[in-house]
C-alpha cells in the first residue's frame, strides 16, 4: 500500500514538471507529504522533507519508494 501511494505522488509530481506548473504548484508539496505520511503511516525521510527543487523530490521519492519495496519484500 505505501509503495502505491508513493508511486501515486511520484506520478504527480511527474504530471506537474512536465506540464511546467512545477512554481505554481511547489506551495501544494508540503500538504501532499503531509498526508502522504499519514497515509503511509511512516515518517516522510528527511531527505524528502529537505528536497527543494521537483528534480530532488522526484530523486528523493524514488529511493523512499525503493526502500519501502525492500521492507515489503523482507
Amino acid at each position: 500500500m505505501a509503495v502505491r501511494l508513493v508511486d501515486g505522488l511520484l506520478g504527480t509530481l511527474e504530471e506537474i514538471n512536465y506540464s511546467g506548473r512545477g512554481h505554481e504548484e511547489d506551495a501544494l508539496i508540503p500538504g501532499r507529504l503531509r498526508r502522504l505520511e499519514t497515509a503511509v503511516g511512516l515518517p516522510v525521510p528527511a531527505r524528502v522533507r529537505r528536497a527543494r527543487t521537483p528534480l530532488r523530490l522526484h530523486e528523493a521519492l524514488l529511493d523512499w519508494q525503493e526502500t519501502l519495496l525492500a521492507a515489503a519484500g523482507a
